[in-house]
């Protein structure tokens, strides 16, 4: 059995991460700052700003965290598609459209035109294993 995964580690989600800590770090300054102050103008501005950070951070968390549970395992006569929203689907390898193989990156797709799956040489070992596997189950392949 063979599992494709969207990325193994993601140097994305750490900075995010990061970002979203200091973002709340300084938005509590901010209101402190506020309170402290008497004149709001300038406190005001830096609460936008810090605000906007710290829900632009959390929509990016948000979406890598669930981007690492996108995957496709592949078995014997069948493989199973777990999409980022949604219920896993079973589909056979007569689902499959075509595998798309641009330099070092492939794109699956099936019967329906969807994009079910991204993955790289970059981020896994055995991609070319995967490809070998799918052509022996009939996906073609388009470069």
């Amino acid at each position: 059995m063979y599992t494709i995964k969207s990325q193994k580690d993601n140097v994305l989600l750490s900075f995010t991460v990061l970002v979203l800590l200091l973002s709340a770090a300084r938005l509590v300054a901010a209101f402190y700052l506020m309170a402290e102050m008497e004149s709001l103008g300038s406190a005001v501005g830096l609460v936008a700003l810090y605000g906007i950070v710290l829900l632009g951070s959390i929509f990016l968390l948000i979406r890598l965290i669930r981007t690492r549970r996108h995957k496709l395992a592949l078995h014997a006569n069948y493989c199973v598609y777990a999409p980022l929203f949604g219920a896993p689907r079973n589909l056979s390898y007569s689902d499959l459209d075509r595998l798309d193989m641009g330099g070092r990156t492939y794109i699956l797709y099936a019967k329906d035109g969807k994009k079910l799956v991204t993955f790289d040489d970059f981020h896994m070992e055995n991609a070319h294993e995967i490809i070998s596997f799918l052509k022996q189950k009939g996906v073609r392949t388009q470069i």
